[in-house]
């Protein structure tokens, strides 16, 4: 009785440890698209960011922060742009006939 406990025992404790060493297995890869995204989505086309996190909705919300700071960065650009020029029209540094005639080539 004692040797048939003791096999019971050491099956199930095998088992166990089979368990849960399989459940414990390591993550699975990433895509690659995570390590290098303009190989598989080319920047003359698209404009990419990757966003990490402990799960998927906070790399979710870190990859959309980075967008946002992508399009942040070109829109302030633009603005300074239009404000820079919209100065020099009015200080006179520009004349809008002239530049009219630049344009049109």
């Amino acid at each position: 009785m004692k040797n048939q406990l003791f096999f019971l025992l050491t099956l199930s404790l095998t088992a166990f440890l089979t368990l849960a060493t399989s459940c414990a297995s390591t993550p699975p890869k990433p895509p690659a698209w995570v390590a290098s995204p303009n190989e598989a989505y080319p920047q003359s086309r698209y404009i990419t960011a990757v966003g990490t996190g402990h799960d998927r909705t906070e790399a979710e919300r870190n990859a959309l922060a980075a967008l946002v700071a992508i399009f942040g960065q070109s829109v302030q650009t633009e603005m300074s742009t239009v404000v820079t020029y919209s100065k020099a029209v009015a200080d006179g540094a520009v004349n809008m006939s002239e530049d009219r005639r630049k344009w049109r080539g």
